[in-house]
């Protein structure tokens, strides 16, 4: 009878710390799932792949919605090409002004229909703006993929943005033989499966910072 009962009062203190552990596993996923949930809107930025030789260094996903209220407001979708363009690329309609840039010209964080890419044909009625900024891409990437980019759209303008103009001889010589350094896309499988998760992919963008 006493060996009963010692084994029942060792047994309940190990059935107390499962039931604690339980509670701490439970808290932590619905918190999980609800900051996931948030994320969907605060923060839903597509995965992107390299694209070694083209327009740009990398592209999005083709086709999916995006949000990012890190800065501003901004929200869209991705055109047929993975661009962040109000509208899809047609082979059989030319372009008439290319746009190339960095993040400011790819306007993640205003809405899709106000960024400079989208305002510019009400000034230039009858022009079709194709836009490929693409965060990261300063003016020695666009340089660099300048000659892919007009062999792709055979544009009749390139507008090429730039937040800087002071570069070192050794990068415009390098810009110049097309050996200047592409811009990174991460194709790590663990972290393709961590991106998956908008709350997870928060997290490595501000750790990235740091």
């Amino acid at each position: 009878m006493m060996e009963q009962d010692i084994k029942t009062q060792s047994a309940a203190p190990r059935r107390s710390i499962l039931r604690g552990l339980g509670k701490i596993l439970l808290a932590g996923l619905l918190a999980f799932l609800a900051l996931e949930a948030f994320c969907c809107v605060y923060f839903n930025k597509p995965i992107h792949t390299a694209t070694p030789g083209g327009p740009t260094d990398y592209v999005w996903e083709k086709n999916v919605f995006y949000s990012n209220w890190t800065e501003g407001i901004g929200y869209g979708r991705t055109n047929n090409e993975g661009y962040y363009n109000l509208g899809d690329y047609d082979q059989d309609a030319p372009v008439d002004i290319l746009i190339m840039g960095s993040s400011f010209m790819q306007a993640e964080q205003v809405p899709q229909k106000e960024s400079a890419a989208a305002v510019l044909p009400e000034y230039l009625p009858g022009y079709r703006v194709y836009n490929i900024g693409t965060a990261a891409h300063r003016l020695p990437q666009s340089l660099q993929n300048l000659r892919s980019a007009c062999e792709a759209y055979r544009p009749r303008f390139v507008v090429l943005e730039t937040q800087n103009l002071g570069f070192s001889s050794e990068d415009l010589e390098l810009i110049l033989t097309g050996d200047y350094p592409e811009e990174v896309s991460n194709d790590s499988p663990l972290l393709l499966l961590l991106k998956r998760s908008n709350f997870l992919n928060l997290l490595y963008y501000q750790l990235s910072y740091y």
